[in-house]
């Protein structure tokens, strides 16, 4: 077993997951001023490579200091849908009736309100994808 980060070890995943939004939105204004995103809207366009690079630093290198594990976690790729029976993923714990489902990505939804990444595409464990509002009791866990 590795070294565990200490600073680590006082966040909690849904601390390390809002982090990761939180670097989302400071890159929003760069991103779209270089031409690399059309809005926290669109599904696909340069910034999902960016958001990946992101996610890999971010969040699953996070959890290997956080756990001290020899390796970085195995975690579906941010951004895809299609592993709802995957062991190892980031779900929601709270609250019902999406607790369970298997966090793909944040995404902005103008019918939540004009907030950057206000919403949260989900998996459920049939494999229907979903977008909820992020809202202050939504908790991310990782399951593995």
């Amino acid at each position: 077993m590795n070294e565990i980060s200490e600073k680590l070890t006082s966040l909690s995943v849904t601390d390390i997951i809002l982090s990761f939004r939180d670097a989302l939105v400071c890159l929003y204004p760069i991103l779209i001023k270089l031409d690399c995103l059309s809005d926290d809207t669109q599904f696909y366009d340069d910034f999902d490579e960016v958001a990946e690079k992101l996610w890999n630093v971010l969040v699953v290198s996070s959890l290997k200091w956080k756990f001290g594990l020899d390796l970085n976690p195995t975690l579906p790729t941010y951004g895809f849908s299609g592993f709802p029976d995957s062991p190892n993923k980031i779900i929601i714990s709270n609250p019902n009736p999406i607790s369970g489902c298997r966090f793909i990505q944040f995404v902005g939804n103008r019918e939540f309100g004009n907030e950057l990444f206000n919403a949260v595409d989900i998996e459920s464990l049939d494999g229907k994808v979903n977008q909820v509002k992020l809202t202050s009791d939504i908790q991310f866990d990782w399951v593995h």
